[in-house]
């Protein structure tokens, strides 16, 4: 086969994904790939300093930076008193306001252009870094709990025994309840989730109680459907968490949602995701509510509406999916998806 042959598949090819499948596929490939690990690991690196701030000067966010003065120190070498201007990037969350006080991370350093794992002095001096995948300011309103989950990354490494690893894990598991529950501001939030999610060995540690609260607060969300995609994903990892009740929230989500999404946004990610965790459900109601998803325009959401209808219950949905008729707005592939299911 030739390589403009090819070149010419893979243009063609590339043409027919749309939007909203390439980012279906870059979170779902985020969440599996490790170099994405937990965000409170990836912010505590040697390489940066988080550190208790105020906020100085506020003037020049519209120019790119912000002054501040070190009130305590976290992580890192920064000493205290110090006063510092950090470049930071505009993520359209809350500004910052003079006298605020702040835990932000930042560095001096940027990676080197072609040696890997290596830092070299940032010549635009020190800035605020961004929480690994979510484009997101590390500066976050300040708490005590939030101060005391970044100091247990200095514990990490003096865990040599069973029961220090066990100790370290549950009050880890606690302070990040405890501050999903409380946070008030969006950076926190968007640094808290992605950390749940990620951190494997807290499935198994969170308690009943614990998933029951973190549910609470998933019911309560304004986080957004890229955080609330995420939220539900690690939901369904921890293993303690109520199915059924994490089953409900989902359909209500669903209940909310349009099976003709934005093509350009996160919609169809935090939809796939809720039809996921609503294969608990066993009411008649609750497979019809997925039903309408087959009549999607993203051809990922309608195979997995049809997958979730499956679990639910085999039989109705084969019976819905015989007498479905689709809008001229479905997906093409939904027809193909339908018979493929059917033929089984």
């Amino acid at each position: 086969m030739s390589k403009l042959f090819v070149r010419l598949i893979t243009v063609k090819s590339l043409l027919k994904i749309s939007l909203a499948t390439v980012m279906l596929v870059i979170a779902q490939f985020s969440m599996a790939a490790k170099p994405w690990g937990p965000t409170l690991t990836h912010l505590a690196k040697a390489v940066n300093t988080t550190a208790v701030v105020e906020i100085e000067e506020s003037a020049g966010i519209d120019d790119g930076w912000v002054k501040i003065k070190v009130i305590e120190t976290v992580l890192g070498q920064t000493a205290p008193a110090e006063i510092i201007n950090l470049r930071i990037k505009n993520d359209s969350f809350k500004g910052f306001t003079k006298g605020e006080r702040k835990l932000v991370t930042f560095s001096y350093l940027r990676k080197h252009p072609t040696l890997r794992d290596e830092y070299i002095d940032d010549p635009k001096g020190p800035r605020i870094l961004d929480i690994r995948g979510v484009t997101t300011l590390a500066a976050f309103d300040y708490s005590d709990d939030l101060k005391t989950l970044f100091e247990l990354q200095k514990k990490v490494h003096e865990l040599d025994s069973d029961f220090k690893k066990e100790a370290f894990l549950v009050k880890n598991s606690n302070l990040l309840v405890s501050q999903v529950a409380k946070a008030g501001d969006a950076r926190t939030q968007r640094l808290l989730i992605p950390e749940i999610l990620l951190r494997e060995d807290l499935y198994s540690v969170f308690s009943k109680k614990q998933s029951a609260q973190l549910l609470k607060a998933l019911a309560q969300s304004e986080r957004g459907n890229e955080i609330d995609s995420l939220f539900f994903d690690a939901m369904l990892k921890i293993e303690s968490t109520n199915d059924k009740k994490l089953s409900k929230l989902a359909l209500k989500k669903l209940n909310q949602s349009n099976p003709h999404v934005n093509l350009a946004s996160f919609e169809a990610t935090i939809v796939v995701t809720a039809l996921k965790a609503s294969t608990q459900s066993s009411g008649k109601k609750s497979i019809k509510t997925i039903a309408k998803f087959v009549d999607s325009n993203s051809p990922a959401i309608v195979k997995q509406a049809i997958r979730s209808m499956d679990a639910i219950n085999p039989n109705k949905a084969r019976e819905i999916l015989e007498n479905m008729e689709l809008s001229d707005e479905a997906h093409r592939d939904s027809k193909q998806a339908i018979a493929a299911y059917l033929k089984q």
